[in-house]
């Protein structure tokens, strides 16, 4: 297994087909339906070295081929100004559940968000509806905590 840091054109392209498969396997409204010109646009920025920001990584299978994506980002807390990581979408391909790809790319993450970014704080969200309980235990023997539930609502279209 082997994650590479999403810097080019081909990896922005792997990155857009895995985005697409987690949004079909999704229950969470807010990743419906699936926008390919935003997605692409992220992508962009992400890839961006002045972006400094955000940032994202593939986990390659031994073939080469994209089993898993992490994106995330830092921002500073309005109320402490710590710097805080978040992950804005964290996916791994049915077939490689279990593998050693979700946990290389937690690790790609926080070495990211502690070396490059100085963050104080990492957070993981468990938001899209996808095995929340097995995230929610795989997440606990890395050593986070659950820190509240996010409860949301879509806007009713008129």
């Amino acid at each position: 297994m082997q994650i590479e840091r999403i810097r080019t054109r081909a990896h922005e392209l792997q990155g857009l087909e895995v985005m697409r498969l987690a949004a079909a396997e999704t229950t969470s409204l807010i990743h419906k339906p699936f926008n390919e010109a935003w997605a692409e646009a992220i992508m962009l920025r992400i890839s961006n070295p002045d972006e400094g920001h955000l940032a994202g990584w593939l986990a390659l299978s031994s073939q080469g081929e994209v089993c898993g994506v992490l994106f995330g980002y830092t921002t500073r807390s309005i109320s402490s100004g710590r710097v805080m990581a978040f992950d804005d979408g964290f996916y791994v391909l049915p077939a490689y559940r279990g593998s050693s790809a979700a946990c290389r790319l937690m690790q790609a993450y926080e070495d990211w968000a502690i070396a490059e970014r100085n963050a104080e704080q990492i957070a993981v969200c468990v938001s899209s509806g996808i095995r929340p309980e097995q995230a929610g235990r795989f997440l606990n023997k890395l050593g986070y905590d659950a820190q509240g539930v996010v409860y949301a609502r879509m806007r009713e279209e008129e």
